[in-house]
């Protein structure tokens, strides 16, 4: 999401991320974190690495079977996904 002010762009992503998941957090775990709290940042970071590889399109997804051959996407997913 940009929004311009004084003719430069201005990405709302990150706030609006940070503060949507500190509020899930909130609700669900009773949990909340400060705005530079590392543990925040390495949640968005995991997340947006796990929806960009998703996003690519990939083989894997019309022929499930191709799982078995080395696959860079699926390997990041799975990466992000132990870091999680």
């Amino acid at each position: 999401m940009m929004l311009a002010h004084d003719k430069e762009s201005i990405d709302l992503s990150t706030p609006i991320f940070m503060s949507v998941t500190n509020i899930i957090c909130a609700i669900c775990f009773n949990i909340s974190y400060e705005k530079k709290d590392p543990k925040l940042t390495a949640i968005k970071t995991f997340t947006e690495g796990i929806v960009d590889a998703t996003g690519d399109r990939n083989l894997v997804d019309i022929f499930p079977w191709l799982t078995i051959f080395p696959n860079k996407g699926l390997e990041v997913i799975k990466g992000y996904a132990k870091v999680r």
